[in-house]
């Protein structure tokens, strides 16, 4: 990332971008950490999203996932400061993970040694693929010369119009890891329910719908989707789990029914798979503002 501007971009791998995308914008990508079988990886780094939906589909323990060391922080605000004098970093939501502590810990050591360098650390307020969806949006506005306080004031306008919904394949792998309850996770298999949950901005999930079915849960993320961004133009991402087949079809038709700024379609990272397990699909955009 060697482009020159006045304010980088940081973020955590939650986001869950491709790599060559997120180089293509200049984003730097602090990986989180996942555990599995007493082996620590990189997320995205030393396993790959393939390569974790292989081990659980296979009956793999449910991996453990962490928040980087402020150290790894560091070393991210050091790389970009090479080539501007100003940072901006954007984080999974408190709500989800202690990542913003990490950041700030960081943060203070890296003004110490860098006290000319302008960094600002900014919760995004969401997480996975809204969290890209706001993450590309801003990089996509700013300009060679965009400030750090017009660059930080982007991300808080961004991230009240970002949204992701998502369409569960099984309550299996979130009952196992505690995000609700094993029995009810356990009644939710066996009645085949395929939930949606809503991520709305600010970090709340809302469980608005309970359809029977895998064409019907598609079907219900299209119209929420309408919903919530009517005729405005959004980037748009299509989110999976090992669904790659289903996200391209889904790309397909978002193409058609909406004013798509872009259409993005990623893979949950590792630490993203672990808590939802493979098969989910979803939609996640960030609408883009009223002149």
């Amino acid at each position: 990332m060697t482009d020159s501007r006045a304010t980088a971009l940081v973020t955590d791998s939650t986001v869950s971008l491709p790599m060559g995308l997120a180089e293509e914008l200049g984003i730097h990508v602090v990986p989180m950490h996942v555990t599995m079988g007493g082996q620590s990886y990189r997320d995205g780094i030393d396993i790959t999203a393939g390569e974790l939906y292989r081990l659980l589909r296979g009956g793999a323990e449910l991996p453990r996932t962490s928040t980087p060391d402020p150290g790894n922080f560091v070393a991210a605000f050091e790389e970009a400061a090479t080539a501007s004098p100003g940072i901006v970093c954007v984080v999974v939501s408190r709500r989800y993970s202690a990542v913003l502590d990490a950041a700030n810990t960081a943060a203070d050591v890296f003004r110490e040694q860098r006290p000319e360098i302008d960094l600002r650390i900014v919760d995004s307020g969401t997480a996975a693929g809204a969290q890209a969806a706001l993450m590309v949006a801003t990089a996509r506005r700013i300009e060679a010369n965009t400030s750090t306080d017009e660059a930080e004031a982007l991300v808080n306008a961004l991230k009240d119009r970002s949204y992701m919904l998502a369409a569960l394949d099984t309550l299996h792998y979130v009952g196992k890891g505690g995000h609700v309850p094993r029995v009810a996770a356990w009644a939710g298999d066996l009645l085949r329910v395929k939930p949606i949950l809503e991520m709305a901005p600010g970090g709340e999930i809302n469980r608005p719908e309970r359809p029977r079915t895998r064409r019907r849960a598609i079907e219900r993320l299209v119209h929420l989707a309408h919903e919530k961004i009517g005729d405005a133009p959004a980037l748009m991402n299509v989110i999976h789990a090992d669904a790659l087949d289903e996200a391209e079809r889904l790309k397909g038709r978002v193409a058609a029914e909406f004013q798509c700024e872009e259409i993005l379609v990623t893979e949950f990272s590792p630490v993203i798979g672990a808590h939802t397990g493979p098969g989910l699909l979803g939609l996640a955009f960030c609408i883009a503002p009223r002149d």
